[in-house]
């Protein structure tokens, strides 16, 4: 038998998190934890996310954070409630395109 998931995903400016469940058990949602430690227990994990020199995806969250904060935040390559630029630059393709 294949089981069918529900699943939602909050992509916020700030933070960002996700829950699931089975869709013949509507009732029983799920929604991991993102960090536990430092006395922190969150739903949500920072917007935020971090590549290498060569633009290679490393962590995103509060892995990338914590990673960032290692690195010496020296890193250009770190970038943090970056929601709303990507939302611009798609904005402005889509008024390119639309014409």
């Amino acid at each position: 038998m294949t089981t069918s998931w529900v699943v939602g995903i909050d992509f916020g400016t700030a933070y960002s998190g996700y829950c699931f469940c089975a869709r013949s058990n509507p009732s029983e949602i799920r929604s991991p934890h993102w960090w536990e430690g430092d006395g922190v227990k969150s739903l949500k994990t920072p917007t935020c996310i971090l590549f290498d020199e060569d633009g290679t995806f490393l962590d995103f969250g509060y892995e990338a954070l914590m990673a960032y904060k290692r690195m010496g935040q020296n890193n250009k390559r770190f970038f943090n409630n970056f929601k709303m630029e990507l939302y611009n630059k798609v904005s402005s393709l889509c008024v390119l395109y639309s014409g």
